[in-house]
Parts: C-alpha cells; sequence; structure tokens
C-alpha cells in the first residue's frame, strides 16, 4: 500500500514508485503447490494491466525445496538456529533466543504485546457491556436519550441497534 508520506502531494500517476505488499503464508493458500503467486491489477472491462506499479506476491511457506526461497521458507519456520540454511538469519535468530541481550529484548517485546492485547481486550469488553446494557434499556422501553446517557453510546449507535430488534 503506498503511504501518503512516500509521495509529494500532485505527483503525477506515471511518476508513483513502485510498491510491493508481501504475504509469506502457512499454507498454499491457493492450494496450486506454487512457491509464489504474483496478484497483479487489471482493468476488467479492457482485459488491460492496470500498471500502477503497485504489486502483491504470495508466498507459499510449505513449499521448501532446495531452492533459495525454498531454503528461506525452512528457516523462516525453524526453531533451532543450527539447522537453518542461512547463516545471517540463523545468527539473528540464535540472538534472541540463547544471548542474554537478545533474549531480554524478546521478553520485553512480548510483555508490550501482552499488555497491547490485555489493553485492546478490556476495551472490546466495555465496548459490549455498553452494547448489551443498550440492548437491555430497549426491551425495557427506556428513552433513547437516558440509554445514551448510561451506556455511553452515540445515539446513532443506539437507533441501530434499536432497527435490529425484533418489533414486539
Amino acid at each position: 500500500m503506498l503511504d501518503s508520506r512516500e509521495t509529494a502531494k500532485g505527483i503525477p500517476f506515471e511518476q508513483l514508485p513502485e510498491t510491493w505488499v508481501i504475504f509469506i503464508t502457512e499454507n498454499d493458500v491457493f492450494g496450486a503447490n506454487l512457491p509464489l503467486y504474483h496478484v497483479e491489477r487489471i482493468i476488467t472491462e479492457l482485459n488491460k494491466a492496470f500498471d500502477d506499479a503497485a504489486h502483491i506476491l504470495y508466498v507459499n511457506s510449505t513449499y521448501q525445496d532446495n531452492s533459495a526461497l525454498g531454503l528461506l521458507m525452512h528457516d523462516f519456520f525453524c526453531t533451532d538456529p543450527a539447522k537453518m540454511h542461512y547463516k545471517e538469519l540463523a545468527r539473528r535468530a540464535d540472538y534472541f533466543k540463547a544471548e542474554t541481550k537478545g533474549v531480554n529484548t524478546m521478553c520485553e517485546i512480548m510483555e508490550q504485546l501482552q499488555a497491547e492485547g490485555r489493553a485492546e481486550g478490556r476495551a472490546e469488553g466495555r465496548s459490549q457491556m455498553a452494547i448489551d446494557i443498550a440492548i437491555d434499556m430497549l426491551r425495557d422501553n427506556k428513552p433513547l436519550d437516558e440509554i445514551a446517557k448510561y451506556s455511553r453510546l452515540p445515539l446513532e449507535r443506539i437507533q441501530e441497534l434499536a432497527s435490529t430488534l425484533p418489533k414486539e
């Protein structure tokens, strides 16, 4: 995806930078047992390439033959740096798995991710609780402004919820 920070305002279409979005998939999502799947956009009605310099590539990580890509996919999923083919990757993996500073770095990252996950979970829980309160109050035929006050949901959201409830 092209980020607005990457281009100047008003840049001509022809001068857009080439971009690649690469998905390394755990399974063969297209089921053709190919190592790579290139996805390019076309103008359907013209059956012509769109040519916006944006590309998508799916890498099938189950395709682990003796090619450079196959060996790299092996290494991506290998848990033992000693069994990796690419020494640079093996050294870096070993650093994060065995060296004190690397292990500590990984622990800090994992703690941060867990904290973010907990915060996200709490926010989702609060949101669902507000929706449940609003639905209960709607079923009790409470006024919409009162429901908004106690659930802290916007009036539009309460009206949306009201429209999904079965009519009695």
